[in-house]
């Protein structure tokens, strides 16, 4: 699954360095405070911001939490920040994954939804290698032995990336602690990190 990722359309790396832009347009950068930008392009910013996304996964967050959680986001931007993998291209991996996964057994009429629902249950996670996960981190996963009617499993929280040197993961699940073999995983983003990501991606398209 590797060769995903190379499929994937190459990142552009290159930022503009206007001494008023920086990279993100509306925005001018200062060392000591990040990104500032007036109170009319931050209105802008969050009225762009799909507010309804469920971006924890208890489903906590209100929309006072999401809009505090922008203004902190924009007052600590930092430059550095120009350099994260676009959204764009983590949608397009996370697509060509579950594709590559359903290729082969599409001739069985369930996973034509099951694809469908895979697709939409993983809008806020990213495709992964099982070397780029860590503990704490929050991963789904199909249950590739039943091929003809291929499902996301419900997934958990990481406890152990290596059980005994055997290179199975320990997860915590809603039902319970489970031991998982090297599959396909996807890890699901975290709330601050998606919020960045869909803020980038706004300001470098107005």
């Amino acid at each position: 699954m590797n060769k995903i990722k190379k499929q994937g359309i190459k990142q552009n790396k290159q930022r503009s360095k206007d001494s008023n832009i920086h990279g993100v347009k509306g925005y001018e950068y200062n060392e000591d405070n990040g990104y500032n930008g007036d109170n009319e392009f931050n209105n802008n910013m969050i009225m762009n911001i799909d507010l309804s996304i469920d971006y924890d996964s208890n489903g906590s967050s209100s929309d006072n939490d999401i809009k505090n959680e922008i203004d902190n986001i924009l007052a600590n931007m930092m430059e550095s920040d120009l350099d994260m993998e676009p959204l764009e291209h983590i949608e397009e991996i996370r697509d060509l994954a579950i594709d590559k996964v359903f290729s082969s057994y599409m001739v069985y009429e369930k996973n034509h939804q099951n694809k469908i629902n895979a697709q939409k249950e993983l809008k806020n996670y990213r495709f992964v290698d099982i070397s780029d996960l860590n503990e704490g981190d929050y991963v789904r996963y199909f249950n590739l032995t039943s091929f003809y009617d291929l499902k996301l499993a419900s997934g958990g929280t990481i406890v152990d990336i290596n059980f005994e040197d055997t290179g199975d993961l320990i997860i915590f699940s809603p039902f319970g602690i489970r031991r998982i073999k090297p599959n396909i995983f996807f890890k699901k983003i975290k709330t601050h990190e998606l919020l960045k990501l869909k803020l980038l991606q706004i300001a470098n398209s107005v």
